[in-house]
């Protein structure tokens, strides 16, 4: 964990033409309160995955904040919607060579290529959702 002793040494450090720079960008991190959040390597990750898709023209881009809620409930409402496969159905829709199709997929709101572990994600949530068996 860095102390407030290790900050000092390396202020004593910088060049003299840089500790303006350095002052703005610590009152700057002064001035925003603490997220615990945003600092997780899990955070992280998901930013860089959400700067690659950024990068390459995937995603979702909304004017503003009301269009980004209003997405949110667009596809939570979908989702809700969705029809579930149970695990004996997903079984019974693969194709004479052992797989499904990217349409069968799509319909269940598996994305293609089917991400890692996408069959049992279904099974759980189809588990979760209530039904009649």
């Amino acid at each position: 964990m860095t102390t407030r002793n290790d900050l000092y040494a390396l202020i004593d450090e910088l060049p003299d033409e840089q500790l303006e720079a350095a002052r703005d960008h610590l009152m700057e991190l002064a001035a925003r309160p603490y997220d615990g959040m945003t600092s997780t390597p899990q955070w992280r990750t998901g930013e860089a995955k959400a700067d690659r898709e950024i990068a390459t023209g995937q995603g979702t881009v909304f004017p503003d904040a009301d269009a980004l809620f209003a997405g949110f409930d667009i596809a939570e409402e979908a989702a809700s919607k969705r029809v579930l496969p149970s695990p004996d159905e997903v079984e019974a829709a693969k194709t004479p060579a052992g797989a499904w199709t990217k349409a069968q997929l799509a319909a269940w709101g598996v994305p293609w290529p089917a991400p890692k572990g996408w069959k049992q994600r279904l099974a759980k949530e189809w588990k979760a959702r209530p039904h009649s068996h």
